[in-house]
């Protein structure tokens, strides 16, 4: 029994790291296509994605399930501590699989920070632009710089003086 188990986690987590390297390219084309504006591929590595993430929750929970079951629900001190008391057969491998889901997750998690910095950058350089021509549209004097037709000229000029 105890064997069947380690050979469910072993293959879990194997199919756990293919997930977790393929939602990392899914994320590095993200990362591609917004900075070429390819809208169309964006949307459809987007929903990819979201299909893989999917999947992940599915096997996170699944793999969950099978290390309470195959752990006992035992504490350890750490997962390299379980993996050295518990397995007989495949040690070497689930620590390995264990290493790489680690390292992958922590690179999706830095690269969605670096994706998501970067999109709050362009919303926040379209927000300045949109400003920006709003003010210049609702300001008469600036679409006019030479003054307004009718008006006092002074107010004109500190209105350029302040846009300016």
């Amino acid at each position: 029994m105890k064997i069947k188990l380690e050979t469910e986690l072993k293959d879990t987590l194997q199919e756990e790291v293919i997930l977790v390297e393929d939602i990392y390219a899914l994320y590095l084309s993200i990362k591609k296509y917004l900075d070429e504006k390819n809208e169309t591929m964006l949307k459809e590595t987007v929903a990819k994605t979201n299909i893989c993430l999917s999947k992940f929750k599915d096997i996170e929970i699944k793999r969950d399930e099978i290390w309470k079951e195959f752990t006992k629900h035992e504490i350890f001190e750490s997962t390299y501590m379980a993996i050295e008391k518990l397995c007989a057969v495949y040690k070497k491998e689930i620590y390995n699989y264990f290493h790489r889901l680690r390292i992958g997750m922590i690179n999706i998690q830095n690269l969605n920070y670096l994706i998501s910095s970067y999109v709050e950058t362009s919303l926040d350089i379209l927000d300045l632009i949109f400003k920006d021509a709003q003010e210049s549209v609702g300001n008469n004097t600036y679409r006019n710089p030479y003054g307004p037709k009718n008006g006092n000229l002074n107010e004109a000029s500190v209105l350029i003086n302040k846009k300016l």
